[in-house]
């Protein structure tokens, strides 16, 4: 076994260099969905993050998270960002413990330095959206079962257990997958024990743990429902099933596609075949590797598909993104299965002849998983070694939304109004705000003497103006003045016909 100060060292190292490597991307060009998310929902109020869901983009709880680390910290991209962040750094710890809970303490260092280094993974983490926290709680709820689906379950572990998927689901709904994979396990688990003892005192806990997630759930949700109604939660054009022609043929199998390329997205050539080789062998062998234990993954899947069948999700890459990171830790559970059963079949062959007793090969096993540590961690190492330099550059990187909005900032005066629509609004408005420009130079009005027309290379002013609800006929668009482009999106300065 490794020594207690190894691992504890090995550990603080992965967190190390899983949070530069997170750092690098962290000031990266604002995405559309995080500035509308901001703009619309976490930059006004706490009750206005809890209670406007008239659109899924909220993702409730995170931006209740934003709202506090802006008022405290400002609007900057890594306030803005800090939970997104700060709970992609938490996964980290949390896959070693799910890893070392549900396997072993070389699967959870492995586990964990995959988590850490995975750009998909950092992708989730450097975007202000919920998919970290959703990402966290997953592994939180599984290190719980793992603990609980052991001898001695202690009750805060259920009551931590309904919290987590309670709070998962307060960000995204999609925490019902993972969630209820678990509580499924759970159940399997006890109702399979070969020992009837305490077997009804666990499905108690179980019934009770469930219960209290439910209504902790229905309870965080109350303003949403109360102010957005029900429907925009449950009923929704974005959770609405897909039709059913042609759905099972073919386009669960292309998000499923898209979904493994956007997993794989800036990772070495060798990763996709390491991380498929890790996970047949967890698959395939384990019961060899946990004996005695129902499947957590193989649970999971058949819950996900059963739900895919029922549902017809439209199952975008977002929609999977909880999944990941057990999939990584899964992963290195089955490598390091892999190399112990090698280097032990290996010490067996040579057992004989170099005289090894019989505890020897059991000490082959143990090195062999410490050398895929050892790996691993050089691995990710010299990736946040590589990764480094590119820090200041990357800060000091400029959007064309942020660039557009310096402009205007530097040629509007009172009375002007700025007329943007998507895919260009968003961003410019968050870089308005940040650049000192009032909302209500783009809020909607008509008192105004001059209008600032932004639109993207495939629009058209016409176009723009029409989704700003006005009236081209307003304005004297034969004499409207091109004031610029900044790659593709470009500026006209329009004047009302008097």
């Amino acid at each position: 076994m490794l020594q207690s100060k190894n691992i504890t060292a090995t550990t603080i190292i992965i967190i190390a260099s899983g949070l530069i490597l997170r750092i690098v991307a962290l000031n990266d060009p604002i995405t559309y969905d995080e500035a509308y998310t901001y703009i619309a929902f976490a930059s006004h109020s706490v009750w206005a993050a809890v209670s406007d869901y008239s659109l899924p983009n909220n993702h409730i709880f995170h931006s209740v998270l934003v709202f506090f680390s802006t008022s405290l910290f400002g609007n900057a991209l890594w306030a803005l960002r800090l939970p997104a962040f700060l709970a992609g750094v938490g996964m980290i710890l949390a896959a070693y413990a799910f890893g070392k809970t549900a396997y072993n303490e070389e699967t959870g260092l492995v586990g964990a330095t995959l988590v850490a280094y995975m750009p998909a993974v950092i992708t989730y983490t450097t975007d202000a959206r919920g998919y970290s926290l959703v990402g966290l709680f997953t592994l939180i709820v599984f290190w719980l079962s793992a603990r609980l689906a052991g001898q001695q379950p202690a009750a805060r572990d259920w009551a931590f257990l309904a919290i987590a998927t309670a709070l998962g689901l307060w960000t995204i709904p999609i925490m019902l997958y993972p969630s209820g994979a678990a509580y499924l396990w759970l159940a399997i688990s006890i109702i399979s024990s070969p020992s009837p003892t305490g077997k009804w005192k666990m499905m108690k806990a179980w019934l009770f743990s469930g219960l209290g997630a439910g209504a902790l759930t229905l309870a965080l949700y109350v303003p949403a429902l109360r102010v957005s109604g029900w429907h925009t939660i449950f009923a929704n054009n974005f959770v609405q099933p897909m039709p059913l022609d042609g759905y099972f043929t073919s386009l669960i199998w292309i998000r499923i596609s898209d979904t493994w390329q956007t997993w794989m997205k800036a990772a070495p050539a060798f990763m996709p075949w390491i991380l498929t080789i890790g996970v047949i062998l967890s698959l395939a062998f384990h019961r060899q590797i946990q004996p005695g234990r129902v499947s957590l993954s193989l649970t999971m899947l058949a819950w996900v598909t059963l739900y895919v069948i029922l549902r017809r999700p439209s199952a975008f890459d977002r929609f999977w993104s909880w999944m990941l990171a057990p999939f990584l830790v899964w992963a290195a559970a089955g490598l390091c299965f892999g190399a112990s059963q090698l280097t032990a079949w290996a010490g067996t062959l040579g057992a004989p002849k170099a005289g090894l007793t019989a505890r020897q090969p059991q000490s082959g096993k143990i090195r062999a998983e410490q050398i895929l540590v050892l790996a691993s961690l050089i691995f990710i190492l010299v990736s946040t070694g590589a990764a480094i330099p590119s820090i200041p550059t990357r800060w000091k990187k400029q959007s064309n939304h942020q660039a557009m909005a310096i402009a205007l900032h530097d040629v509007l005066r009172p009375g002007d109004r700025i007329l943007v629509t998507a895919p260009v609004d968003a961003p410019l408005w968050y870089y308005l705000e940040r650049a000192g420009v009032p909302e209500t130079y783009w809020r909607p009005r008509n008192d105004f003497s001059r209008a600032f027309v932004v639109r993207a290379a495939s629009q058209s002013i016409e176009k723009v103006i029409r989704q700003n609800r006005l009236s081209p006929e307003v304005f004297d668009l034969q004499n409207a003045h091109e004031l610029g482009r900044i790659g593709q999106i470009f500026v006209y300065e329009c004047v009302p016909k008097r």
